[in-house]
């Protein structure tokens, strides 16, 4: 139990970037290649993720919307892709609001049972 409530603080401790707009990300559609910094994806062998299903979207979005810079994300991230994934995302509370606040235009999280 301790440790949840350690992340918890950590995750709303951290900062994290988001991208000046929806428009701004013109990063590859399904199908296209990912290039991620190890500052961005710490697995050895996996900065280059080809966006071929949603697991590979996934993976590389959970990644940059929790570890990239504004640049980064409006690099690599696609506002079609971004729609179409975010609401199976798994993203910390304190994330999912800023974004959500940022860009209300999002579709609801369906992983998450907001009140």
């Amino acid at each position: 139990m301790e440790g949840r409530g350690t992340m918890s603080r950590f995750a709303q401790l951290k900062g994290f970037a988001l991208p000046s707009s929806l428009d701004a990300l013109e990063g590859p559609t399904w199908g296209g290649t990912i290039e991620l910094h190890h500052s961005v994806i710490w697995a050895p062998d996996s900065q280059t993720i080809t966006l071929s299903d949603f697991g590979q979207a996934f993976r590389a979005y959970v990644a940059l919307i929790n570890e990239g810079t504004q640049g980064e994300q409006e690099r690599w991230m696609n506002r079609d892709v971004l729609i179409e994934v975010w609401p199976r995302l798994i993203l910390p509370d304190v994330t999912y609001e800023a974004w959500m606040t940022r860009f209300p235009q999002l579709p609801t999280n369906q992983l998450l049972c907001r009140s």
